[in-house]
């Protein structure tokens, strides 16, 4: 369980840091930047940082699960901070999900064709979804933190 929980961390930091990086860093210290330049760094940034997030994903649901059901006592005895961290990391899958496979791939393409105006469109919709997913992360973060002491 050991091994499970440390991964399971991990694997969190990495997406919800990521997306406070992406959100609360990143965008704000390249706003000056052209947006040609600018929208050609976020997609290299998107390029190396999904793969992440999707490796992130597999790890939360195997080691959540490898933990609920392997040393918790499985979905009846678990807490409620355990049942309120499965709904908003699967909200989270969701919302990410619906993030790569459409707007990305709509702000990827306009990229490429040098399409600014559809570009910075795909990009206010990227946006929307990773604060969601920032907010949701770290309502979950506060949740496993704090959940052991709910009762």
């Amino acid at each position: 369980m050991v091994v499970a929980s440390a991964l399971h961390v991990l694997a969190a930091v990495l997406w919800v840091g990521g997306f406070f990086f992406i959100l609360v860093i990143l965008r704000p210290a390249s706003i000056r930047i052209e947006p040609p330049q600018r929208f050609r760094l976020f997609a290299k940034v998107f390029l190396w940082f999904f793969p992440w997030v999707w490796g992130a994903i597999i790890v939360l649901l195997v080691t959540g699960y490898w933990m609920l059901l392997g040393g918790s006592g499985g979905f009846v005895d678990a807490d409620l901070h355990v049942h309120v961290m499965q709904v908003l990391g699967i909200a989270m899958m969701l919302i990410f999900g619906h993030l790569y496979h459409v707007p990305y791939r709509r702000f990827r393409a306009a990229v490429e064709q040098e399409d600014w105006a559809k570009t910075n469109y795909q990009a206010n919709r990227m946006r929307r979804a990773i604060r969601w997913n920032l907010v949701f992360g770290v309502i979950v973060i506060i949740v496993a933190s704090s959940g052991r002491h709910w009762a």
